[in-house]
């Protein structure tokens, strides 16, 4: 489910997509017309949706549906998330990596950039501009084009399928894990919340 500028409420379901009217939702696309039927993730903009699927992006925009050729290396790939940061940058965390689209230009980050499982769940742009990178095998920081695992040495277990990441108001990190367990970052460590907490 996603808000649009507009204020419309979109609804990306296991056969397609649709939106909030009047009360009731209607279908914009059918499963069928999407790379696969589940819209998975979405990110509505002011001229266009993106469309995520379990099989690659979508790109709906005046009511018609596209999948551009650029995102082609996606295709095989689940679409966990699709984020614009900042400076207008749109990344695609996915089941083959985190993927980042500038200028109709597609960049990879796997494993030969640092990350240890290319299985990503989720990319945060932190306020200081660099990235969490949460993934199926740990907690990364995206730097000058690189991955660097995170944590481990200031109380944060290894290979952590990382599964939510989050920044407070303080600065302080936040991340879930699919052991549904939440750890917080102050800077200097990790403290645990578990069940017993």
């Amino acid at each position: 489910v996603a808000r649009g500028p507009d204020g419309r409420i979109w609804a990306g379901a296991n056969n397609g997509l649709s939106v909030l009217e009047d009360g009731r939702f209607r279908q914009v696309v059918a499963g069928t017309d999407l790379p696969h039927p589940n819209a998975y993730t979405l990110l509505p903009e002011r001229d266009a949706l993106w469309i995520g699927t379990r099989r690659g992006v979508a790109l709906l925009r005046d009511d018609q549906l596209e999948t551009p050729e650029v995102l082609a290396p996606m295709r095989s790939a689940q679409i966990n998330g699709i984020v614009r940061d900042r400076r207008g940058v749109l990344w695609f965390p996915t089941t083959d990596g985190l993927f980042r689209l500038e200028n109709e230009r597609l960049t990879r980050y796997g494993q030969a950039q640092g990350l240890k499982d290319v299985r990503v769940r989720q990319v945060r742009e932190l306020r200081d501009g660099r990235f969490l990178v949460a993934s199926q095998a740990g907690l990364f920081l995206l730097e000058e084009g690189k991955l660097r695992e995170i944590g481990l040495d200031a109380g944060l277990p290894p290979e952590l399928d990382v599964t939510a990441t989050f920044e407070l108001p303080g600065g302080e990190w936040v991340i879930g894990t699919l052991s549904e367990r939440l750890y917080l970052f102050d800077g200097k460590r990790w403290q645990l919340f578990g069940e017993e907490q």
